[in-house]
């Protein structure tokens, strides 16, 4: 069930582009995010296995329109799905995440770029939340963490990488165990059930466990 609830979220996210604004987003920020999503095949597609400059130059230029604002995401809370403002100097990592799903099921072949996204991604994750969301996704969408990179026997370096994040962030050393807010799926197939609830890393709290 936590497998298909983080499926219909990253679904449900993708298509918030285009969806109302949440309450305290901006709009350009919005509109800047929107556009980067529908460019996303032309600035990050390798050529002869080398990744354009423009890939990395237009993740970084999002800071221009979106830094000190919010911007809309949907989340899902208590088994409904809502829009939410995030701030993007803090959050982008959970924007950053649902536009590497998008380059990984609309191009998966795309090794140069995928690397140069996953770079990124994990250089702005700043809470445990973020680095579980990031390597729930990965493990479910993610370029190197699924077949051929990946496979029961094998683990790429970059998925691993995910993964190290998580207990990095969530487990520092001298530090207190981070917290991953999900809905916590009740056991039955109906979602309308679910409880949106605060966890504390290392409670069996992973992909959903209760």
């Amino acid at each position: 069930m936590a497998r298909f609830l983080l499926a219909a979220l990253v679904s449900a996210s993708l298509v918030s582009s285009t969806a109302a604004a949440a309450t305290g987003a901006d709009g350009p920020c919005d509109l800047t995010l929107s556009l980067h999503f529908l460019k996303a095949e032309t600035d990050c597609k390798a050529s002869s296995g080398v990744c354009p400059s423009s890939c990395l130059d237009a993740l970084k230029a999002l800071d221009t329109v979106c830094a000190g604002k919010k911007y809309s995401y949907t989340d899902t809370r208590n088994g409904e799905m809502v829009e939410v403002a995030l701030d993007w100097d803090t959050d982008k990592a959970r924007w950053l995440v649902l536009y590497q799903a998008t380059i990984n099921m609309g191009f998966g072949t795309n090794d140069a770029c995928n690397e140069v996204i996953h770079d990124y991604q994990l250089e702005h994750i700043n809470d445990c939340n973020e680095a579980y969301y990031n390597m729930a996704v990965d493990l479910m969408f993610g370029y190197y963490c699924t077949s051929p990179k990946s496979d029961a026997s094998t683990c790429h370096e970059n998925c691993q990488e995910s993964i190290d994040k998580v207990e990095a962030v969530c487990n520092p050393e001298g530090g207190p165990l981070g917290t991953i807010y999900l809905d916590n799926d009740q056991g039955t197939m109906d979602t309308s059930d679910d409880v949106y609830t605060e966890l504390t890393y290392g409670s069996g709290a992973l992909l959903g466990a209760s």
